[in-house]
């Protein structure tokens, strides 16, 4: 009803009221939910309150909280549509597979920075988490910091999810300290298949930190190939290349710079020219 008017009775019910209402229980419930599952009492209450917040933003650190592993499939699931902003911990969890939290994050739709922090886990495969990202069509920024998983041998499908990632302009990969990495090719696939594919569109940030990994210097050299075939649609405004301490790009604006910055840094791929 109309609550504009002076003399009117205020109406008993109105949708501005459930909307502050679900706007405070989720406010309080945020504040709650880690303490809660650390104390081991029943977050049911907390979870249906999150899931009806009529919120855009939301930032919540589960590092390092045991009883965390088991709630994490029902707390991704109940993360309310809404959402445009995420920057999630689930730091010092014994996550084995990303089965294990992701499914349920495809759902956010209206998803336009995704952050998640699984640094120093003990997982082993991200695969569910990759498909889940594959949905999020209106997201432009994707920071995901897996450093420190010991046990990850593989990243093979992020490369595949990039692709499908059409608004995407700020890209930040962390996997350092994983030392059983390999081999990122199909990933250099996927961010090169983004900037030649079917959108109109270039990163402005490509981050990558694959310090002390258990990539060889044949897989870096192949990369940095692979990249500097890619620098004439790629054009954004930062590149940051984290290899070793002896190979590191950083704030390189155009592709000159790129070619100066390589050569610099003592590139192991000595035999290509970005033109």
């Amino acid at each position: 009803g109309n609550i504009n008017q002076e003399d009117d009775e205020p109406p008993e019910t109105h949708a501005s009221y459930t909307y502050i209402n679900n706007l405070l229980r989720s406010k309080f419930a945020i504040a709650a939910y880690r303490r809660r599952l650390e104390e081991g009492k029943d977050v049911e209450n907390v979870r249906n309150a999150l899931s009806e917040a009529p919120i855009e933003d939301l930032q919540l650190s589960f590092h390092g909280t045991r009883q965390f592993k088991e709630e994490a499939p029902l707390f991704t699931k109940s993360l309310p549509t809404s959402l445009k902003r995420i920057d999630l911990k689930f730091t010092m969890q014994l996550f084995k597979t990303s089965a294990e939290f992701a499914k349920g994050f495809g759902r956010l739709q209206r998803l336009e920075s995704f952050k998640l922090n699984c640094s120093t886990c003990t997982l082993t495969s991200c695969t569910d988490l990759w498909e889940e990202i594959a949905k999020l069509g209106k997201l432009r920024d994707l920071d995901l910091n897996f450093s420190y998983n010991q046990y990850m041998s593989s990243i093979d499908g992020l490369g595949k999810a990039i692709v499908e990632l059409g608004e995407l302009r700020f890209l930040k990969l962390n996997f350092s300290q994983c030392s059983n990495i390999t081999s990122i090719e199909e990933l250099l696939n996927g961010i090169v298949m983004f900037q030649r594919g079917k959108y109109d569109t270039s990163l402005r940030l490509l981050d990558l930190n694959f310090k002390s990994s258990g990539l060889s210097e044949e897989s870096r050299k192949r990369f940095i190939e692979g990249l500097c075939s890619a620098t004439i649609p790629f054009k954004p405004t930062r590149i940051h290349l984290n290899f070793e301490p002896e190979f590191q790009l950083q704030s390189v604006t155009n592709i000159d710079d790129l070619n100066k910055a390589l050569r610099s840094s003592r590139c192991p791929c000595e035999e290509c020219v970005v033109s």
